[in-house]
């Protein structure tokens, strides 16, 4: 399983299919090399970025859990 980390596009970039095109290349990659899946974490509440990986072709699948102690 590959992940895709930290996403950070640009306000003056955004909307351009940035994006896109760092995910389709990671996934022909990945296809090439046999990887099972590419996964990418967002926050519930960053709809931007949801709808975004929804666009490519991504799906939820799990839920994540964590304690913050500071």
């Amino acid at each position: 399983m590959w992940w895709i980390t930290s996403v950070f596009v640009d306000s003056e970039y955004r909307r351009r299919g940035c994006f896109k095109r760092l995910y389709e290349h990671a996934r022909k990659e990945a296809i090439r090399e046999g990887v099972a899946g590419i996964r990418v974490y967002t926050v519930n509440d960053n709809i931007a970025a949801q709808d975004t990986y929804e666009a490519v072709g991504m799906s939820s699948h799990h839920k994540v859990y964590q304690e913050d102690l500071k």
